[in-house]
């Protein structure tokens, strides 16, 4: 081997160093633009990096997210998941990102790794629970017909709201003002809040701006209102002050309508400068508030809240909705039918097709019962979101940015062909003779005639459920390797809503000779 130079050692040693100092210089610009929600910036100086960390690879995948660019997202997070320090969690995000992009097969595979990594996590347990999944959801039941409004513009529009015979809802686009401002998110106008008439098609007509007292400099919207439309709580920005990283975060702000006008708004009680506070959404009488919240104590990323306001109108501490609701992902935009029996919720951290999908949970006396992804076509592998539904149950609108919209948010109307309705859980544990609890046990749930309804593996406790029908008659069939299989049989005919049907299997006796 022939010996290199001196002079081409400290040559290349120096254009390394000059090399490392530029990087240095320009993943500290990057980062500032991260941190400061500046993801194009950020993604243009990451980009340009000679040298990428995961680290700094994790974040290009993250930004690319964050501007709707999931195609980018995945070939970044590709590339961490296949590095040596990649975490769980990165695993998470890439097959998250794989059900965005519809591609199924590859995000069950990394999903099945996030198990093993981190096999506690509730979105992890309830994948594992639910073999196929994504065949059933699907399947279109016939419930919902969809139109994408003629009203949305090439921005955001979102976040419907129902007052009176019209609907509210938060847009980007430009409206009549002469200052165009910008949010370096995503480079599209800040949010105000507009108006629209329903018209008997379910379209918006006559589009203007809510109210000049609510739309001010920054982000304002969505909006939230009682039956009667004289009580309204909306989100803002906070603009009296940042978080000690230097964050505006959001704030959740009151109004009454009182001689014929709106009164200048009040922050609620439980607005912080450290945490965001938001998407509100009202009971009928106005008295409960949902709202979603990052705050500290939650399980997720952001989860549900609710608070109740007492007689002299003063608002008392917010309530987490719990595991039922809450996963360790994103839950948001709630919001509470008028006739107090559903919740509807957008979540990615519940089984879904990909991004935030839209889900009802049953409203019973002491918390909720069933909880069930609304399906397709409402759903899809992108982001669907702020569902409300009228008085009449028939009739409603959500939001999505799926591909064939118009803007980056559209708002869509649907029709409710079939009602929704709640049928009955059934659920147990599967153990042994002694008691110990069976993991992996693949439980089958048959209809009284054999026919085979649905098949799920328990968890890591053993446990297991079903969402069935009311009034009928089922039967269950534990089986795993080296036991005699386990049965029951269940009749749903029940005022119970959850019905506990365990399974006991016995250790196969020839196994052991």
């Amino acid at each position: 081997m022939k010996s290199i130079k001196p002079t081409l050692v400290l040559l290349a040693l120096s254009i390394f160093v000059s090399i490392s100092a530029q990087s240095t210089g320009k993943n500290k610009k990057a980062e500032k633009d991260f941190n400061g929600y500046s993801y194009t910036k950020a993604i243009e100086k990451y980009e340009a990096l000679a040298i990428k960390t995961t680290e700094i690879n994790r974040k290009l995948a993250e930004s690319y997210l964050r501007i709707g660019n999931t195609e980018k997202a995945e070939i970044y997070y590709a590339i961490v998941v296949n590095s040596v320090d990649k975490t769980p969690l990165d695993v998470y995000n890439y097959s998250s990102v794989l059900f965005k992009n519809g591609k199924y097969n590859d995000a069950e595979k990394w999903m099945n790794e996030y198990y093993d990594l981190a096999s506690s996590d509730s979105r992890a347990l309830e994948y594992k629970s639910n073999p196929g999944f994504i065949k059933k959801l699907e399947q279109d039941q016939g419930q919902f017909t969809i139109k994408n409004l003629d009203a949305n513009s090439p921005q955001e529009d979102f976040g419907p709201s129902y007052f009176k015979n019209k609907v509210v809802f938060a847009s980007s686009r430009q409206g009549t003002v002469s200052v165009k401002r910008t949010w370096n998110w995503n480079g599209l106008p800040f949010l105000d809040t507009y108006e629209g008439t329903i018209n008997d098609e379910n379209e918006l007509s006559d589009i203007k701006q809510f109210h000049k007292q609510i739309n001010k400099k920054y982000h304002e919207g969505p909006v939230a209102f009682n039956k009667t439309g004289d009580f309204m709580v909306f989100t803002r920005n906070n603009y009296s002050k940042k978080s000690a990283d230097g964050v505006v975060k959001l704030q959740l702000f009151s109004s009454n309508y009182k001689n014929e006008k709106w009164e200048k708004e009040t922050a609620l009680p439980f607005n912080s400068n450290e945490y965001s506070v938001g998407h509100a959404s009202l009971s009928s009488d106005g008295n409960t508030l949902f709202f979603v919240s990052d705050m500290p104590g939650g399980k997720g990323g952001t989860d549900i809240y609710k608070v109740i306001r007492n007689v002299n109108g003063i608002w008392g501490e917010p309530q987490n909705l719990g595991d039922k609701i809450n996963t360790e992902g994103n839950e948001m935009f709630p919001f509470i039918h008028n006739d107090g029996k559903m919740l509807f919720f957008a979540s990615d951290g519940h089984l879904g097709l990909g991004g935030l999908d839209i889900f009802v949970a049953q409203i019973i006396e002491d918390g909720f019962g069933i909880l069930e992804n609304v399906g397709v076509p409402v759903n899809s592998n992108k982001d669907d979101f702020s569902f409300i539904l009228d008085e009449t149950m028939k009739k409603g609108y959500f939001s999505s940015n799926r591909s064939d919209g118009k803007g980056d948010d559209d708002i869509y109307s649907f029709k409710l062909l079939k009602p929704i309705s709640f049928g009955k859980i059934i659920k147990g544990t599967a153990r042994d003779k002694n008691g110990v609890e069976l993991s992996e046990t693949l439980v089958i749930l048959y209809d009284k005639d054999g026919k085979v309804i649905d098949k799920v593996t328990t968890n890591t406790d053993g446990t297991y459920r079903f969402i069935v029908d009311a009034n009928k008659e089922y039967k269950l069939e534990g089986n795993k390797n080296a036991y005699i299989e386990g049965k029951n049989e269940v009749n749903t005919n029940s005022n119970q809503n959850e019905i506990i049907a365990d399974l006991m299997l016995e250790k196969d006796p020839s196994l052991s000779l």
